[in-house]
């Protein structure tokens, strides 16, 4: 699990109606983002009921001298859980009209298949595309989420989820829960970003999962996402619970 703030532009990112977003950002290298540790403490609970890991770490990218300060604080439980407080904070000028995203990524294995997240749904919604999806509790495979975009892009967002599980065929797996709600996405391809076309796209042992802190929203033909749906390079920080389902 590591911090993010990358995902595949989107048709409208990549147009340029004005100005073309995504151009800005792969002219810093926002895609070729490097996480590199500073820093690891550990510290146990008196009664042992508890380890304390602090971890302080820089993201940068190969063509500015902007970075982003990640402080971990993971608490690991003898219940089997643990807890991540994460704050992220942008350092530097970060000349870009916005980020596509902020928040966590990591790879779970392909056989962990279905998704049940209690959030906006069934189907998929950004913060500026989602008075249609109602708040409740959904399930989905993971290698279904798909939507037929003629160019490949970021998919398969949900906005507003509290909790979400991730588990295989025998019910094994994790549930992510989190203090402030999230966008989170689950998807089987790892080239997104790199296909111009749908037959382009591959897939490997691993699924790739977003919990953002915050997603930019979408826009519209030919209008770039409001600036209120935007996420700019600011703080921001969450706290997460993970733990096994059996």
């Amino acid at each position: 699990m590591n911090a993010n703030v990358w995902h595949a532009p989107t048709s409208n990112e990549k147009m340029n109606w004005g100005k073309a977003e995504a151009e800005d950002w792969y002219r810093m290298g926002l895609n070729e983002y490097v996480n590199k540790t500073e820093s690891v403490e550990f510290k146990t609970a008196a009664d042992s009921s508890n380890v304390i890991v602090k971890l302080k770490s820089y993201m940068t990218f190969p063509r500015t001298s902007d970075y982003i300060l990640n402080e971990f604080e993971y608490i690991f439980t003898n219940k089997g859980e643990v807890t991540i407080k994460h704050k992220m904070t942008p350092l530097g000028y970060f000349d870009v009209e916005w980020l596509p995203c902020i928040g966590l990524a990591m790879k779970v294995p392909d056989s962990y298949q279905t998704i049940k997240w209690y959030g906006r749904g069934p189907y998929e919604n950004y913060n500026d595309r989602r008075t249609g999806s109602k708040i409740g509790i959904y399930t989905a495979q993971i290698d279904q989420v798909q939507n037929p975009y003629t160019e490949p892009q970021d998919y398969g967002n949900y906005s507003g989820v509290k909790w979400v599980e991730i588990k295989n065929q025998k019910g094994s797996g994790i549930k992510i829960s989190v203090e402030k709600e999230i966008d989170f996405s689950a998807v089987p391809f790892y080239n997104l970003d790199r296909s111009r076309y749908t037959y382009q796209l591959l897939q490997d042992d691993f699924s790739r999962v977003k919990i953002n802190y915050a997603a930019s929203g979408v826009g519209d033909t030919p209008n770039p996402t409001m600036p209120q749906y935007r996420v700019y390079p600011q703080v921001h920080s969450n706290t997460i619970t993970i733990s096994l389902l059996d």
